[in-house]
């Protein structure tokens, strides 16, 4: 028959009341539970507000004997679990059997506050005494309560980090809900240098993650990555914003240097060289996974890094059997994603027999240890010695920069003296250099001892004393006598006066003669003033009717002058001296006159006068109506002696 899921449920809350409430049990021993376990677990375990839960109880036996007592499962609320295996009872447990029951619960807010639940399994037994009692057996587990957190991780990829022209770059965003609350509406941005297109997350629950990728072909330009995020909180409409730190993504500008070097290049064979590799990276490129190789001597460098803008200097040291070209070839990874390769220098290692080393020694002496004034003279003594197996032919001597001589042979066991005088500009270190070729035609170079000579200025001689100058004493000189009357000193004196008194009296004369020339030229001034004054008061004419008046004057003062010709020559005389001193007169007076009126008052004295004075001489008037003046004998004015 079918039994419905109502009736099923009633029918087990009925034989929990039977078994616990009403003390209707199965008799059953209590040591047979002696060995239950029971444990509960629950997910998560960290809530920020009430909310179902997913919980796994665990039920073992452990004992000895099969636990046959019906067992049943009690919630935090003490309420029978009725989905707790057949109908909210377990029937029992086998030794060492272990069954798992899983189911849901809301933990309410009382139960977050108190940080744990609590679950309970039950059953009926009796005891020893045959006393009916119930066994409560709870298990616990705890709730991490804390507040709502909202939070976004974002993690930012670039690959690569250098990029070549004419390469891809990718922008890679992890974005992951770190916090308890789901978060919607995640829209991200790149800058405008990468793209222009935003890409969008509909929604990231807690604890999940999401990868968002831009790209970019790049020309020739550095790039910039500079995200804009924002998002929602579920629930909330206000976008959350956030960002990242800017980021270049450079342009690959590589600069590798490499230069490989030998501490020495010339050795016996067997010997030992030490070879160098100087790696300067002066690019913005860094390399990793580096190897050198030679031809011959193999791998000789491996798995090294050459960081940008650094320099990593390699050692490597052989053993050296044979005469050797050395060229070493790396092969490097680098952050732009390529493998590029890159030689070094190509040096020569010689090995010799030892018949064919060319061993020459050099030594330097001096005829002084220092220099007292510069430039200073000095000599020097070279001696140098061939103890090589074989004749050295073309050694070549010098001191720096200038050769000093050239040696043609020099035979094996055999020296030379080499003197020179030098004038030493200051004083240092000096050292000679030989050069010649060995027996493989390899330049070889050796060096002398050193030598410092210094300059050391001469010390001065010892100096005289000085003595002090003692001042001579005062004397007086004698009082001078008295020659006749007149001392040296009042002479003296007498001679200055006469000399301020003609100085004073040439200053004198001189004065007078200034102002005596500077007054003869007043009076001149002043008569050539008087006779321009005159002789255009004549032609300045107010009325017409002064012009015959004028006219007249002029004519009878012509024939006075006439008149004054025909006279003897002792009247002549005569007349000349009286009518001077007239002429001086009227000068004086007239000059007076002018410098007292003004030029048109003298016309108006002279129409007084001639209106005062008999008309004799009246102008004929022609038949054309023009004047003809007549000239007049006068002799009323003259006096004849």
């Amino acid at each position: 028959m079918n039994i419905r899921p109502r009736t099923v449920k009633v029918m087990t809350w009925l034989v929990a009341i039977l078994l616990l409430v009403g003390g209707v049990f199965i008799s059953s021993n209590a040591a047979e539970l002696g060995g239950l376990q029971f444990s509960i677990e629950i997910d998560p375990t960290t809530m920020t507000s009430p909310g179902a839960v997913k919980v796994t109880a665990r039920l073992s036996n452990s004992g000895t004997v099969d636990i046959q007592t019906p067992l049943s499962l009690f919630d935090p609320d003490d309420k029978p679990v009725v989905s707790f295996f057949d109908g909210g009872t377990l029937s029992g447990l086998k030794v060492g059997e272990t069954q798992v029951w899983l189911g849901e619960y809301s933990v309410s807010q009382a139960q977050l506050e108190a940080g744990k639940l609590v679950y309970t399994v039950k059953a009926g037994v009796i005891d020893a005494q045959g006393t009916v009692a119930s066994l409560s057996l709870p298990a616990e587990a705890a709730i991490n309560y804390v507040g709502e957190k909202v939070s976004l991780l974002v993690k930012r990829t670039i690959t690569p980090e250098v990029v070549r022209k004419d390469q891809t770059v990718k922008v890679v965003y992890e974005l992951i809900n770190d916090g308890n609350v789901q978060l919607n509406d995640i829209r991200v941005r790149e800058h405008s240098s990468i793209s222009n297109k935003q890409q969008t997350v509909e929604k990231l629950e807690p604890q999940n993650s999401v990868t968002l990728t831009f790209e970019k072909k790049i020309s020739g330009n550095d790039l910039q990555s500079h995200p804009n995020i924002t998002y929602l909180k579920q629930g909330d409409k206000k976008r959350i914003q956030q960002t990242l730190d800017q980021m270049v993504i450079p342009v690959a500008r590589p600069n590798l240097r490499i230069n490989l070097s030998a501490d020495q290049t010339m050795v016996g064979k067997g010997d030992k060289v030490v070879l160098t590799v100087t790696l300067d990276n002066q690019g913005n490129v860094s390399y990793f996974n580096a190897s050198g190789t030679d031809e011959k001597l193999g791998v000789l460098f491996s798995d090294v890094s050459i960081p940008a803008k650094e320099k990593v200097i390699l050692t490597k040291e052989l053993t050296l059997q044979e005469t050797l070209d050395v060229k070493v070839q790396f092969t490097m990874d680098d952050n732009t994603g390529s493998k590029p390769k890159q030689d070094t220098n190509e040096i020569k290692l010689s090995a010799y027999d030892p018949d064919q080393l060319m061993k020459l020694d050099l030594v330097m002496s001096s005829d002084r240890a220092s220099i007292d004034s510069a430039p200073g003279e000095a000599t020097f003594t070279l001696r140098i010695t061939n103890n090589s197996s074989y004749t050295a032919k073309r050694i070549k001597i010098s001191q720096g920069f200038t050769e000093i001589t050239t040696i043609d042979e020099l035979a094996a066991g055999q020296s030379m003296v080499i003197t020179r005088n030098f004038m030493l500009s200051q004083g240092g270190k000096f050292q000679f250099t030989a050069e010649a070729r060995d027996a493989q035609n390899n330049t070889q170079t050796f060096l002398s001892n050193e030598m410092t000579i210094p300059l050391v200025p001469a010390t001065p001689g010892p100096t005289r004393p000085v003595y002090p100058t003692v001042e001579p004493l005062v004397t007086l000189s004698p009082v001078p006598q008295i020659v006749e009357g007149v001392t040296s000193t009042s002479g003296l004196k007498a001679l200055h006066i006469l000399t301020i008194v003609f100085g004073v009296l040439f200053g004198v004369a001189f004065l007078l003669l200034v102002a005596s020339t500077v007054s003869r030229m007043v009076v001149n001034r002043r008569l050539q003033r008087g006779d321009y004054i005159e002789a255009t008061a004549i032609k300045r004419d107010y009325t017409e009717e002064r012009l015959g008046a004028e006219a007249d004057g002029q004519q009878e003062a012509a024939n006075v002058l006439v008149d004054e010709a025909e006279l003897s020559e002792a009247d002549a005389e005569q007349g000349i001296d009286e009518q001077v001193a007239e002429t001086l007169k009227v000068e004086d007076e007239a000059v007076a006159h002018v410098s007292t009126e003004l030029p048109h008052q003298k016309y108006l004295h002279q129409e007084e006068q001639e209106e005062a004075l008999p008309n004799e001489d009246t102008p004929e008037s022609s038949e054309a109506g023009a004047y003809r003046l007549t000239r007049q004998k006068k002799s009323s004015g003259r006096r004849r002696h």
